[in-house]
């Protein structure tokens, strides 16, 4: 007789870590108890990966709000955002000397004749890590006792940290003056869209000069619905094909625009984890909209201690940039009504 034994889930050991670190604030096995009674004994984390060891809710240092390494939190990330999700672009290391533009080529060669190389295009200085963090605030008594809170920080966190990315690739307006990679959108070719979709897209493809073997197109939910019947159905709000090319969907892309990329020329270097910590004291920049780091003004300080707050945040760090003369083409000004 076969008997079947149940495997542990542990993709949001490292949340559960953390929401236990928020309530108790304490690293003693005071905390390993109180993980314990929350979510059972099969349910409650066990391990958290430590850099290369392996440290136990009880192991979590008391005096400070780091040690969290959630690799399960940057794969949810990865399945998400656009970064991720186009096939083909050049990973690197962070500050590593790499080749921008490829000097990959084939030719016939003739017996005993030297195989000539195209001259590269090499970066010294490699790609600089930008810090991405994001923050989620709840009240104790959530983190204490609401039903799958753990569930509902990870997609929040997740989520924060896809959309942020997805929009710094792709908006226009990021010149990358400011902390995040410059977008490959910037300064790129522009076409105005008419009533015809084929001839915008002929237009596309003529300005495009990356391979249309490798490219992708990017653009928002809404676009892909409203583009569904021009397309007979090939296309939609998750995506699907425009003439053949591979499209993929994101609510954070720019409001009425349709990007054709070629993955093949975007350099991107990323860690494999984020990093989470937790604080029940210090004071919170809120605002409504339009977060602006060190915002002067429109934002309320708010008090976590005197609120009966607790904040999870996780960092992670990512860097691209347009690798090779390829460069994005879009098309702007799709369904102004539909975005």
């Amino acid at each position: 007789m076969t008997r079947q034994v149940a495997l542990r889930e542990t993709r949001l050991d490292a949340t559960k870590a953390a929401i236990t670190f928020a309530v108790c604030g304490t690293g003693d096995l005071h905390a390993r108890a109180w993980a314990v009674e929350r979510w059972g004994e099969a349910g409650a984390p066990r391990e958290i990966t430590k850099a290369a060891d392996a440290v136990t809710v009880s192991d979590i240092d008391s005096s400070t709000s780091t040690g969290l390494l959630d690799r399960e939190l940057f794969r949810a990330v990865r399945e998400r955002a656009l970064l991720f999700r186009m096939r083909g672009i050049r990973r690197t290391g962070f500050r590593v000397r790499s080749t921008t533009i490829s000097n990959s080529t084939a030719t016939w060669v003739a017996e005993a004749k030297p195989i000539p190389v195209l001259k590269p295009a090499i970066s010294n200085v490699g790609l600089v890590p930008a810090k991405l963090a994001a923050m989620s605030v709840w009240t104790k008594e959530a983190l204490e006792a609401s039903p799958m809170i753990e569930q509902l920080v990870f997609d929040d966190l997740t989520r924060a940290f896809a959309d942020a990315l997805d929009l710094a690739m792709f908006d226009p307006a990021n010149d990358g003056s400011a902390i995040a990679p410059a977008a490959l959108t910037n300064g790129a070719t522009e076409v105005a869209a008419t009533s015809d979709i084929d001839d915008d897209l002929a237009e596309v493809f003529a300005a495009f000069t990356g391979d249309l073997a490798t490219a992708v197109f990017v653009t928002t939910p809404q676009i892909g619905a409203g583009l569904a019947r021009d397309f007979n159905g090939d296309v939609g709000a998750r995506g699907g094909e425009i003439a053949g090319v591979p499209t993929l969907t994101s609510s954070a892309a720019p409001d009425g625009q349709l990007t054709l990329v070629d993955p093949a020329t975007i350099l991107a270097a990323w860690d494999e984890e984020v990093m989470l910590a937790t604080s029940e004291a210090g004071t919170v920049e809120m605002v409504t909209s339009g977060f602006t780091q060190d915002q002067p003004t429109g934002a309320a300080l708010v008090s976590l201690w005197e609120n009966n707050l607790r904040s999870i945040r996780a960092i992670g760090r990512v860097a691209w940039e347009a690798a090779g003369p390829a460069a994005a083409v879009s098309i702007t000004g799709l369904f102004p009504s539909a975005t």
